[in-house]
């Protein structure tokens, strides 16, 4: 499998040394050798250029660093270190198409830098191109061993291409990976295992990954829900749906999350009646040791069936 092949990688790291070595000679012979006075006052200015970018970005000017990364391309600067940054400083303007296009050119002079694989998979996600994302990924961890993060990223990001078994293969890999102590990433695993199984009718088995969530990392759900709240309080109600359906998955037994999905329902209009009516029934069923909870969900529920 790519992301465990040890020797591969010893491999890439042998011929990376040799990259280096060879165009360390290259950068010798180049500044031995004498040039036009033309192209040397260009490159000159090429080299201020590339000292304003370090100097602009040290003191957190990102946009005056990449006008000066540019401006140096201009002048004929074309290394993959300085498309590699300008593909880092679009990704940082969220300009994430332009950040692709200059981290395939820093890939075009240098294949064997992993770190530009992995900023195009971060692109392709902010993109919603998971099937994108996920062969970036691959291409990776051809190169280097993935962490625990990474390999639950290329696993959602195959889940969403509909990659189900490599999807499958990545989330269980990460859970298996037991070097690295990281639940919230663990937690994320096994909720995009129970995603998976839902999508293969397998409810059971979802359940089961569901429940794992909050065994693993009890506070894990608590950023969805706040969300929700947020998405709630200013009428972003699909979104707000989203959210608390992700958190009635990870916490099946808390009546209030149902309560809260009917309140939302409830605002999408009267075709969702049914299923107000449902996170009602659930609720009950679940908030019976709260008698004056369960007696106003009781009367909430009853005005819906009679009106």
């Amino acid at each position: 499998e790519p992301h465990n092949s040890a020797e591969s990688r010893r491999l890439v790291d042998d011929y990376k040394s040799s990259v280096n070595m060879e165009s360390r000679e290259r950068q010798r012979f180049a500044m031995s050798s004498s040039t036009s006075g033309k192209n040397k006052q260009t490159g000159n200015v090429a080299s201020l250029m590339i000292e304003q970018y370090e100097q602009y970005f040290a003191a957190e000017r990102y946009d005056d660093a990449l006008a000066a990364l540019l401006e140096a391309v201009r002048l004929g600067e074309t290394s993959r270190t300085v498309f590699s940054n300008i593909g880092l400083l679009m990704q940082h303007n969220q300009h994430f198409t332009d950040a692709i296009d200059y981290f395939t050119k820093a890939i075009a002079y240098d294949p064997m830098q992993s770190v530009d694989y992995l900023h195009r998979a971060e692109c392709y996600t902010s993109l919603d191109c998971p099937a994108d994302a996920f062969g970036e990924l691959e291409k990776y961890f051809k190169l280097e061993e993935p962490t625990k993060l990474l390999l639950v990223m290329c696993g959602k990001n195959a889940l969403d291409a509909e990659n189900l078994e490599r999807a499958e293969y990545y989330l269980k890999t990460a859970l298996a990976k037991t070097d690295e102590v990281d639940t919230v990433n663990d937690a994320y695993a096994y909720f995009n295992l129970g995603e998976l199984e839902e999508r293969r009718h397998n409810d059971d088995v979802a359940l089961q990954h569901f429940l794992r969530v909050c065994e693993v990392d009890p506070t894990f759900p608590q950023p969805y829900l706040s969300q929700a709240e947020d998405e709630y309080a200013k009428g972003n109600y699909p979104f707000a749906l989203h959210l608390f359906e992700a958190v009635a998955k990870m916490t099946p037994n808390e009546a209030p999350v149902y309560l809260r999905l009917a309140d939302v329902y409830d605002h999408l209009g009267e075709e969702f009646t049914s299923s107000v009516l449902n996170c009602l029934t659930k609720a009950v069923e679940l908030n019976a040791d709260d008698q004056a909870e369960h007696e106003r969900t009781l009367v909430r529920r009853g005005v819906l069936l009679y009106t």
